[in-house]
């Protein structure tokens, strides 16, 4: 936009012209700039080229080339409908002090905002993706982490439709995982799905605000969004069956000393010395290995769970387990009837973990 040294050139490629009079009308079209008088503005350009094309050229094509798009904004300032984010630009440019177009400036600021939080999200993810990794490869040395009897290989490679997902099972499908590395994929999985939310949400704004021209989200962002649920389910099941395995099998050797010939004669004297401190160390690293993961793992789908009732109602039921799975360490109704407690806490075990297996 050509504004005040136009003035000088005018003196030098203008003939056959009242120069005062030229100088009057650009001073006028300058006004009309400032002060947003945008009739008057296309008014005097008009005026002002014919005097001096070589001067006016590009503020006049400028007018031309955004003619359809300055009319239909002079008659509904909100109505963006067809126009792209660069005629925007140049259209705030060419009447920046016209008040009716500070709608189109806040618009494409907002526009530019939501893009900008986007490209931000999958920056957060890439970092996301790189650092689980990093941690599935090296395990640190000053971690005290367990084997957990937890893999990724039994989810079939065709249920899953994303390739990071297909990449991220094919890398370690076989191996065993330790509890840091199942701590490593439960909590990167649910960030990468809650930043991948983030960007669907961004989208559906974005999509609001001229939904003709937004590029579609990329399928791949739902595509992984389902997988991340699959897997942490996955090693949920797995979990499940894994705690309720050592807790049966200290159950089971619990009960053993209770029900020898000598716990059975004496046995307040056997828990008090034998079995008790054994019971406080089952439950003690219950709930400090398997429960603790098993809780992390059922809050994250939680998370993850959208509108999926079935797995919002997992956290729920895990609780429960939670309960069932100590009582098989600590006699929730006494010495006398911890074995029949005992065998029908593990029925309803069994029957849980049936349900779950559905999934």
């Amino acid at each position: 936009m050509k504004k005040f040294y136009a003035a000088v050139l005018l003196t030098a490629v203008l003939t056959g012209c009242d120069t005062a009079n030229l100088h009057l009308t650009e001073q006028q079209y300058e006004d009309a700039l400032d002060n947003g008088d945008i009739v008057t503005q296309l008014t005097l350009l008009d005026e002002l080229y014919q005097h001096a094309p070589e001067v006016y050229a590009q503020d006049y094509e400028d007018k031309q080339a955004l003619g359809a798009v300055i009319e239909q904004l002079m008659a509904n300032p909100k109505n963006f409908a067809g126009i792209s984010d660069e005629q925007l630009s140049l259209v705030i440019d060419f009447a920046p002090s016209y008040q009716p177009f500070s709608y189109a400036a806040m618009h494409l600021a907002e526009k530019q905002r939501i893009k900008g939080n986007i490209q931000n999200a999958q920056n957060k993810v890439a970092l996301l993706k790189k650092g689980l990794l990093e941690k599935l490869k090296k395990t640190p040395s000053h971690i005290d982490a367990y084997e957990t009897q937890i893999t990724l290989k039994g989810i079939a490679p065709y249920f899953l439709q994303s390739q990071y997902a297909r990449n991220l099972l094919g890398s370690y499908r076989t191996e065993i995982l330790n509890s840091y590395q199942l701590n490593a994929i439960v909590n990167g999985l649910s960030n990468v799905h809650s930043i991948n939310q983030e960007q669907i949400r961004l989208h559906r704004f974005l999509v609001k605000l001229t939904p003709e021209k937004v590029e579609a989200l990329s399928a791949s962002i739902r595509q992984e969004q389902a997988d991340i649920q699959r897997i942490l389910v996955w090693l949920y099941k797995q979990q499940v069956e894994q705690g309720i395995a050592t807790a049966s099998q200290s159950n089971d050797y619990l009960l053993s000393l209770l029900n020898n010939r000598y716990g059975r004669q004496r046995l307040d004297s056997v828990w008090l010395n034998v079995v008790e401190p054994k019971a406080k160390k089952a439950v003690m690293t219950a709930k400090e290995t398997y429960l603790s993961d098993l809780d992390l793992i059922a809050t994250k789908i939680y998370r993850v769970a959208g509108d999926n009732n079935q797995l919002k109602a997992l956290y729920k039921q895990t609780l429960e387990l939670d309960a069932k799975l100590l009582s098989l360490m600590w006699p929730p109704n006494g010495l006398i009837n911890f074995k029949d407690s005992s065998i029908k806490t593990k029925a309803e075990l069994a029957a849980s973990f049936s349900v779950i297996q559905q999934l």
